[in-house]
């Protein structure tokens, strides 16, 4: 038992100090947040025709950190959250079909 309690302690250690991670939330542990700007593509109503129209709208927000596993391990290593904007052309007729209902 005793051994076992060693090799957990030293494997815990050993974890946290080179970055690796089980859970998002070791991954929370090790890394501040940090502010980003993140926009999406918002449905803003409906024109004289009934179309729908939409616009880019951008805020901040907290990026954090998450865990990423490999496959057939146990742990993983801590990589920031992956925040992809989307591309608003306003030209494009089908740019609302995808967009976010507030």
């Amino acid at each position: 038992m005793k051994v076992f309690i060693i090799a957990v302690a030293l494997f815990s250690t050993n974890l946290f100090a080179s970055e690796k991670c089980v859970t998002d939330g070791d991954c929370q542990k090790l890394h501040e947040p940090s502010q980003d700007s993140v926009c999406f593509n918002v449905l803003t109503g409906t024109d004289v025709f009934g179309d729908n129209t939409c616009a880019e709208r951008c805020l901040q927000a907290w990026i954090g950190y998450k865990c990423e596993v490999f496959d057939g391990e146990v742990y993983g290593v801590c990589r920031p959250e992956d925040i992809s904007n989307p591309t608003f052309d306003p030209n494009d007729p089908r740019i609302c079909d995808n967009a976010l209902r507030l």
